[in-house]
C-alpha cells in the first residue's frame, strides 16, 4: 500500500474503546478510553489515546495508565506508548500524573496533536 493509501485507512479508524482495545489487543473490558483524537507524526496522520487498562501477570491484576499513538507506514506498523503501571489503580494514575509532563514532551517531539 502507498502511504497515501495507508493515510486514508488511519484517517477512517474508529477511536472509540472497543476500537482502541481491539488495536492494543485486550478484551474492552479491560480498556478504560480516558481520552482520545486525532494526531500527525511527521507528517502521517494517527490515533492519539490516553488509556487505561487491566491487565495480570503471575504476581496478580495490576492497572496502567499510558498515551499511546498508532499509525503505519508501507510496511510497518508503529506504536508509540508512555506509561506507569502498579498493583494500586490510585498509584498507577498518580504516577502518570507526575510523569505526564515527560510524556508530553517525548509525544511532542515527534506528534502533532490535534
Amino acid at each position: 500500500m502507498t502511504q497515501s493509501v495507508l493515510n486514508r485507512e488511519i484517517e477512517s479508524l474508529a477511536i472509540d474503546q472497543v476500537s482502541w482495545a481491539e488495536y492494543i489487543g485486550l478484551p474492552p473490558i479491560q480498556v478504560r478510553v480516558i481520552e482520545t483524537r486525532r494526531a500527525h507524526i511527521h507528517g502521517v496522520p494517527a490515533v492519539f489515546g490516553v488509556l487505561e487498562t487491566t491487565l495480570e501477570n503471575l504476581e496478580g491484576k495490576f492497572t496502567r495508565k499510558q498515551i499511546v499513538a498508532l499509525t503505519f507506514t508501507p510496511g510497518l506498523v508503529w506504536s508509540l506508548n508512555c506509561g506507569a503501571s502498579t498493583f494500586k489503580a490510585d498509584e498507577a494514575r498518580s504516577r502518570f500524573a507526575e510523569l505526564q509532563p515527560t510524556f508530553n514532551k517525548i509525544f511532542g517531539s515527534f506528534a502533532y496533536i490535534k
